[in-house]
């Protein structure tokens, strides 16, 4: 799946169409949520909710917190099975 242009998730039900899986987008899409002044990026999305990462004041940071949400569920998948293993 390629990349699309910028998505602004508040305009045209954009939030509802990703939701209802009419527009589908990958984690790492470029979005705005209203404001047009720094893109922030897709992570995820449920039936109720939109997990994005807003600019954090540079793109280093931004790019860094982003790959932390991403990262997240494997961690926590992780920790589990380590504790499982020594019980």
């Amino acid at each position: 799946m390629k990349f699309q242009k910028a998505i602004d998730l508040w305009a045209d039900n954009n939030i509802e169409k990703i939701q209802s899986g009419r527009l589908v987008i990958q984690p790492g899409q470029w979005v705005y949520c209203g404001r047009h002044d720094h893109k922030s990026r897709y992570v995820s999305h449920t039936a109720r909710s939109m997990n994005v990462v807003h600019w954090q004041g540079s793109g280093t940071a931004t790019l860094k917190h982003f790959m932390a949400r991403i990262n997240a569920p494997r961690a926590a998948e992780q920790r589990l099975a380590a504790r499982r293993a020594a019980a």
